[in-house]
């Protein structure tokens, strides 16, 4: 059935988990998921799971989506955009610019097109609009509790091409903010480290001369929701809608 499009999913931790469980109980209609990508090899209920690529892909897979982060779309990114259209969480990933090279030569090759899913970054699209501002500056503070052992304070200030190369667990929005702003060095990232029993949340302030931008989110990971999961499942139910915003 046509009507159906196939999902190829590339990860199967807390962020594919909620986009698996939606699909499976019919919430996101014309979508089905037709194979994961994961370290161990099982079955979760009809669905395949594989641990190797070509086996993936050779569910043909109609899109992919890496909800596994940026050492996923390091590793499979040209497979996988050889084969179709990829979306993916892992932004960071892309500050390193022969990555980012070889996958735009890929997507040209094949007509194919990286999707870079905004996760718990939003106003992106309001920020490219204050980009065309080259004066415009973007300032993303992302607050963390502290782990074991962790020293509370600010544990880095760069830009976010630096932050993604040394925290790329941490700094996936910055990279999905210095992609659409279109310069990895206009945005400047501070990560603040704090008390064990702080809320994580994120500040980005953008200022231009037709206004300023100031957002503050507050994830909230509890209940089996994950804000990243939550984005992944709103571009899937807009995917085929005749009218879209922005």
């Amino acid at each position: 059935d046509k009507c159906t499009w196939q999902l190829g999913l590339i990860g199967c931790g807390s962020i594919a988990q909620p986009v698996i469980s939606a699909l499976n109980n019919g919430h996101i209609a014309d979508w089905q998921v037709c194979a994961i990508l994961a370290r161990r090899p099982r079955r979760l209920g009809e669905i395949e799971v594989v641990n190797e690529i070509d086996a993936f892909i050779a569910t043909d897979p109609d899109l992919i989506i890496d909800a596994a982060g940026p050492n996923a779309l390091l590793s499979y990114g040209n497979i996988a955009l050889s084969h179709c259209d990829v979306w993916s969480i892992g932004a960071a990933a892309l500050a390193d610019e022969d990555l980012e090279a070889r996958l735009r030569d890929v997507a040209f090759a094949h007509g194919h097109q990286l999707r870079i899913l905004p996760g718990a970054m939003g106003g992106l699209d309001i920020t490219a609009i204050m980009a065309l501002d080259r004066d415009a500056t973007f300032d993303l503070s992302i607050f963390r509790p502290a782990r074991h052992g962790e020293t509370i304070g600010q544990s880095y200030v760069g830009t976010a091409r630096e932050a993604c190369l040394t925290h790329p667990d941490e700094t996936n929005i910055a990279g999905a903010l210095a992609l659409a702003v279109g310069d990895w060095s206009r945005v400047c990232v501070t990560l603040h480290v704090e008390a064990t029993d702080s809320q994580r949340r994120i500040v980005l302030q953008a200022n231009a001369k037709t206004g300023s931008y100031d957002a503050v989110y507050i994830p909230t990971l509890s209940g089996g929701e994950h804000p990243v999961s939550q984005s992944i499942l709103a571009a899937l139910s807009a995917a085929h809608v005749p009218i879209t915003v922005g």
